[in-house]
């Protein structure tokens, strides 16, 4: 084996020895809302269900206007610890597929890190919100704190 192979395979294995990604199987502690980003910029409520393939797959439905917006959302939480300093850091991985959507841009993507000082997370509760429709809308997500606080 090469050496710059071993090297890669040791520091993915150190990777994923400081870090662990959770399905959120629970659907508490998080929640979804189509947002017009137009005038007069309103908010609807969605609901989510786990999807039938994967395990941070989640099927979201927003009623706009008796309309059904159908969203595929990839969503993972990862912590990662460091010992040295007693801190920690999570990662937020929200993906949104607009599953109804025939224009070229239907797909929109984030990366989230959060880094703490401390041990304790003080965290009050973390908002996102992803383009949609063009820019003309938004998918928004928040998570509340027990969701970091429970799953590890």
């Amino acid at each position: 084996m090469k050496p710059t192979i071993r090297i890669l395979i040791v520091i993915t294995f150190i990777l994923l020895w400081n870090s662990f990604t959770f399905a959120m199987s629970d659907q508490r502690g998080f929640s979804f809302e189509f947002v017009e980003n137009l005038e007069p910029y309103r908010v609807f409520t969605c609901s989510h269900q786990q999807a039938s393939v994967g395990l941070f797959e989640w099927d979201v439905e927003c009623d706009v206007e008796g309309e059904k917006r159908v969203f595929w959302v990839h969503l993972a939480l990862s912590k990662y610890l460091f010992d040295q300093k007693e801190q920690n850091a999570y990662e937020v991985l929200f993906w949104v597929t607009n599953a109804k959507a025939t224009q070229q841009h239907r797909h929109s993507s984030s990366t989230i890190w959060i880094q703490n000082s401390e041990k304790n997370n003080q965290m009050n509760k973390l908002i996102s919100s992803l383009g949609v429709d063009e820019d003309n809308a938004s998918l928004r997500l928040t998570l509340q704190p027990e969701i970091f606080r429970k799953q590890f």
